[in-house]
């Protein structure tokens, strides 16, 4: 079935329309931790309840060998329909059906970079075979026939809807989508307009106003991620207090990280042409855990904000980075970030490697630095803050 909004599964629960398994699909950590708290208070009555370990259990099938997981699903089930003595209803946490999914197909446990290794028919383990055919056999039970006082909520951050347990979960659960804006199928520029609608409404729900430049700017900074979007507006609805309004100056003063210094760090050494000092720094920010995606965005919201500069736009970015916008022509700008979005795209596809990231970034600054004027990147250099 079609998956439903969080927004919506939380309506629903609130007028008691309870059904008996839900799959949440996605890896938005902070939209997943939204929607289990808010299915623990929903069924089990309270928020004090719902912090209890006796109301509810979860058990991580994506952390066990397949035999271990469905022995573990066996024993979920049977609780499933055991009723509990100190709640009139429980609920069940099973996470890891992406993982599942893909040993599955793969007929092993072995993987490489997070992806099962896919095995020919003749070499597949008959252990792992057995153990799949007993976890559908399992699923399909229980779900043709669930308990009446017992919710189980799937997860899985993704799965190829080809495969019988993927269908057989959307078939019979309530899909619910907990994937973060920031993903495929939209441009660059809506997707982050996208996150920003989100934090807006967060910010509103904290009793806080941002403006709408200081918005912008956040969530540029955090390539979209609403967790540590959401996790820097915790911190600034305290510094500014209830009614309180984020301007640029807050933002800047509070939340500007060492990442982004380094992408300054960077933008400079593209902007002077030194393709062996942006190798180095590129490599620092890979060695340090910051994703290919994020260093892709910080470069093009850069870039982005100097074509806004020399359009004469006043808003806050633009007008932080027009001293750097006149040193580079309309052409060369638009070069760039055409290359940057680019490489976007690439990185949110399917790469076959976590390394194969690198590669495109250490490819797009060879580039970057070429001598064409195409391939230029602006600098920074010391303009207004």
């Amino acid at each position: 079935m079609p998956a439903i909004t969080p927004d919506r599964l939380m309506t629903d629960l609130k007028k008691g329309k309870v059904a008996p398994a839900y799959l949440l699909l996605g890896d938005d950590q902070y939209l997943l931790d939204v929607v289990r708290q808010a299915i623990r208070q929903e069924i089990l009555g309270s928020p004090a309840v719902a912090e209890q370990p006796f109301g509810w259990k979860a058990f991580d099938l994506g952390g066990m060998g397949m035999e271990e997981a469905a022995g573990a699903l066996e024993e979920a089930l049977v609780q499933a329909r055991t009723p509990s003595l100190l709640a009139p209803r429980q609920l069940l946490f099973l996470s890891g059906f992406a993982r599942v999914i893909k040993r599955m197909r793969s007929g092993s446990e072995e993987e490489e970079d997070g992806e099962a290794k896919d095995e020919a028919p003749g070499n597949r383990n008959p252990e792992i075979v057995s153990a799949s055919g007993r976890i559908v056999t399992l699923l399909e039970e229980y779900l043709a026939r669930p308990s009446d006082f017992t919710v189980v909520v799937f997860e899985a951050a993704e799965m190829d809807k080809r495969k019988r347990l993927a269908k057989l979960l959307e078939k019979r659960c309530v899909v619910v989508g907990v994937e973060s804006p920031v993903r495929g199928g939209r441009s660059f520029d809506e997707e982050l307009r996208a996150a920003a609608g989100r934090a807006k409404k967060f910010a509103h729900e904290r009793g806080i106003e941002i403006a709408p430049e200081a918005l912008t700017h956040l969530v540029n900074m955090k390539d979209g991620d609403l967790g540590m979007v959401f996790q820097e507006l915790e911190k600034l609805a305290v510094y500014v207090g209830p009614g309180g309004k984020i301007s640029p100056g807050e933002l800047h003063l509070l939340v500007r990280g060492e990442t982004e210094e380094i992408v300054w760090e960077l933008v400079d050494a593209l902007g002077s042409g030194d393709r062996r000092r942006s190798m180095a720094i590129l490599d620092n920010l890979i060695r340090n855990g910051e994703p290919p995606p994020a260093i892709v965005g910080a470069l093009a919201y850069r870039v982005r904000a100097m074509i806004e500069a020399k359009e004469g736009s006043q808003r806050w970015p633009a007008l932080q980075a027009a001293g750097q916008a006149e040193r580079f022509s309309s052409e060369q700008l638009l070069a760039s970030l055409e290359m940057l979005l680019r490489a976007d795209v690439m990185l949110k596809g399917e790469l076959p490697k976590a390394e194969d990231g690198q590669k495109v970034l250490e490819f797009l600054l060879a580039r970057l630095t070429a001598k064409s004027p195409r391939a230029s990147v602006p600098e920074r250099d010391s303009g207004p803050d």
